[in-house]
């Protein structure tokens, strides 16, 4: 992976955008914290973006990501990989809240993640089918809307549309390491609340719970629970949304209840008993995929909705995760 490491030189040449909206994300986040993600947006147009391709269905051309499609395809596997990756599931959660009151017990939360719907624009479709009739009380969507949009003018707009109407009920999201920062402003735009280094309370003062949510902290490092979680008038516990399961220790320092993450796509191809063929996530094993514990914060990682950089799924099925949350000590 690239390692989007802006010099002073260019993060000082990097500017800001004088828009209604900037201004916004700027009181939202931080003039620094924008204009460096901004920068680490320029360095990954111009060092990574002439590397990837969409030939044969793939979004990436480098040698090891063709070869790994070769053996695929020339396996028994490759129809059930192909339908894997096209099967979405529905799975349930229930998890025991500290301090959650009993007015909110049994709140119901939708997790769907990593999209990328320029790589399978028909997930949409498939989607459709899968969330028909489903109940929840608030939808959390944990990043990777896209795959390979490196600037605006890439976006198709229209298809995130369709995605997010989808989603009836009050929608949450925060941007992953494939998603620069004006996926946030169309989004937005389709009524979604994106936490960028925020929080918001859910229910009322007396008996509510915050969902707290960090920019990217995979590829462009932009997240700070200092920041989404100092600015809380009431007290309660803390869903945390960060797309990414590496900031587990930032979820403990911070004493999260629960971190919902995706980025990982369980491995998207996997082993038996679901050991990853590649294994470039900077956390334990054990958080790839699945619940997971650590210092008294629960977690789980999604394995997404979507996929990337190959149309299969092995051992890593495509997921829609509804998390219940109930009272407990």
């Amino acid at each position: 992976m690239i390692q989007l490491n802006p010099t002073p030189e260019e993060l000082e040449s990097t500017v800001v955008p004088k828009s209604p909206w900037f201004d916004q994300l700027v009181e939202r986040m931080g003039f620094e914290a924008v204009r460096e993600r901004l920068s680490r947006e320029e360095i990954l147009r111009v060092r990574m973006a002439p590397d990837f391709l969409h030939p044969d269905g793939m979004a990436d051309r480098r040698l090891p990501v063709r070869g790994l499609d070769l053996i695929i395809k020339s396996s028994l596997l490759a129809n059930r990989a192909r339908r894997n990756f096209e099967d979405i599931r529905i799975l349930e959660r229930k998890w025991s809240i500290p301090g959650l009151s009993p007015e909110m017990d049994g709140y119901r939360l939708l997790q769907a993640s990593d999209f990328h719907l320029d790589f399978d624009p028909g997930l949409v479709s498939r989607l459709e089918k899968v969330l028909r009739g489903l109940e929840y009380d608030v939808a959390c969507l944990t990043g990777d809307f896209f795959d390979l949009v490196f600037e605006e003018e890439s976006m198709d707009v229209p298809l995130l549309e369709e995605l997010i109407a989808l989603f009836p009920k009050p929608k949450f999201a925060v941007l992953g390491n494939h998603d620069i920062v004006t996926v946030a402003r169309e989004l937005e735009k389709c009524g979604v609340r994106v936490l960028m280094n925020e929080s918001e309370l859910i229910g009322t003062p007396e008996s509510g719970f915050w969902l707290a949510g960090v920019d990217d902290p995979r590829q462009f490092r932009a997240h700070s629970f200092e920041r989404a979680l100092m600015g809380r008038e009431e007290p309660g516990p803390v869903v945390m949304l960060a797309h990414s399961p590496e900031v587990y220790e930032d979820a403990a320092d911070w004493d999260v209840s629960l971190m919902m993450s995706g980025h990982t796509h369980g491995g998207q191809i996997c082993l038996p008993w679901g050991l990853p063929i590649s294994n470039h996530f900077k956390c334990p094993r054990a958080m790839i995929s699945g619940a997971w514990e650590h210092r008294g914060v629960q977690g789980y990682t999604a394995n997404g909705c979507g996929g990337c950089k190959l149309p299969y799924r092995l051992n890593a099925p495509a997921e829609i995760t509804v998390h219940t949350l109930r009272c407990g000590r």
